[in-house]
C-alpha cells in the first residue's frame, strides 16, 4: 500500500524510532502552515512497512508531541490497518500560536526538509503573532473623536449603505464610528478610523502621484502629494490616471453627448487602487505610490 507523496504537510517515518527528527517536523509544519500530518511505518517513497502499534505506542506518540512541542499541541494519534494487514500510525495536528519549538529549536517546512529557523526568521514569526492578536489597525490611536472629518464619515456610511454593507443611516459621526467598531476602549479613534477619515500631515504624504514622461522616472511632468481621507485618497487617484491616459471618444450612442472610454477601465483602477490603500504597511509610514508611465500604470 502506498500513501503517495510527502510535501510541505506530509511527512512519512519508518517508525517511532525516528520520533526526534518527527518532532523536528511538527515543528516546521507548524510555523509554515500551522497543521500537518505525519505517519509513522512508512518509507519515504510512501509505500506502508508497518510496525508494532500498541495502545502504550499510541499514548507514547502523544505524549512525545504534547511534551516536546512547545505551545503545548495536543494531536490527534491514530493506528491504522493497510490493505496487506501492516499497521501504521496517523498523527494529526494544527496551531496557531507559531512559532513552536521541539525540544527547544524551531524550524520552518522547505519542500520536504525541515529547516532550522535563523533569528531573524524567528523574529519574523512573533511579530506576526502579535499582530495577528492585536491588529495595528484595531489599537487606540489616542486622537479623540473629534479629530475625524463628518463628510469622509457622512460619505462612507453613505456609499456603504447603497452597497448593503453599512445600515442604519447617518446619525452623527460618533454613532456611526461606535457603529463600525471604530473607538477604542478608551474613546479614542483605533488606528483605521484615523486613516479613513482623519487628514493626514503634509510631511509625510499618504499618496504620491506622478506623471512621467517617458518609461522610466528619469523625466516627471507632474507630482502631486496627496494627504487627505481614504475614500479622497481612492477618488482622487482615480480622476489621476484616468485624467493622463489615453481615451476614445465614442460620438452618437448617447444622443447629443459623446462617450468617453479610458484605456484601462476605471473599475480596474479603482480596484487596483483600492488594493494598495488597504495592504499598505500603516506602522512604516510610506506612501502608496500611482505612476503613470507613457505605457503603464
Amino acid at each position: 500500500m502506498n500513501l503517495g507523496s510527502e510535501s510541505e504537510t506530509v511527512e512519512f517515518k519508518k517508525s517511532t524510532g525516528e520520533h526526534k527528527e518527527a518532532l523536528q517536523a511538527i515543528s516546521a509544519m507548524l510555523n509554515k502552515h500551522g497543521r500537518g500530518e505525519l505517519y509513522f511505518g512508512v518509507k519515504d517513497d510512501g509505500n506502508v512497512i508497518g510496525q508494532d502499534v500498541s495502545d502504550a505506542t499510541l499514548r507514547q506518540v502523544t505524549s512525545w508531541v504534547s511534551d516536546k512541542i512547545e505551545p503545548a499541541v495536543f494531536p490527534t494519534v491514530e493506528r491504522l490497518d493497510a490493505d496487506d494487514g501492516l499497521r501504521y500510525i496517523k498523527v494529526a495536528f494544527s496551531g496557531a500560536n507559531a512559532p513552536y519549538s521541539a525540544d527547544g529549536r524551531y524550524f520552518t517546512r522547505v519542500g520536504t526538509s525541515n529547516k532550522a529557523l535563523s533569528a531573524s526568521e524567528l523574529s519574523a514569526i512573533v511579530i506576526k503573532r502579535e499582530r495577528a492578536r492585536s491588529p495595528w489597525d484595531s489599537q487606540p490611536s489616542g486622537r479623540p473623536v473629534s479629530d475625524a472629518d463628518e463628510r469622509a464619515v457622512r460619505n462612507f456610511v453613505e456609499r456603504g449603505g447603497r452597497a448593503g454593507r453599512v445600515g442604519g443611516g447617518f446619525a452623527g459621526v460618533e454613532d456611526a464610528l461606535a457603529k463600525l467598531d471604530l473607538v477604542a476602549p478608551d474613546g479614542s479613534l483605533r488606528n483605521a478610523a484615523v486613516e479613513l477619515f482623519c487628514e493626514g500631515s503634509d510631511t509625510y504624504p499618504r499618496m504620491k502621484l506622478g506623471l512621467l514622461g517617458g518609461n522610466t522616472k528619469a523625466k516627471i511632468l507632474d507630482l502631486r502629494r496627496e494627504c487627505g481621507t481614504m475614500l479622497k485618497l481612492l477618488d482622487f487617484a482615480e480622476y489621476f490616471v484616468t485624467s493622463n491616459i489615453r481615451r476614445e471618444f465614442v460620438i452618437g450612442e448617447t444622443g447629443m453627448y459623446r462617450k468617453e472610454i479610458p484605456e484601462i477601465p476605471a473599475e480596474a483602477i479603482r480596484e487596483a487602487v483600492a488594493n494598495a490603500l488597504c495592504h499598505r504597511d500603516y506602522e512604516t509610514g510610506t506612501a502608496v505610490e500611482v505612476n503613470v508611465y507613457m505605457d503603464t500604470v
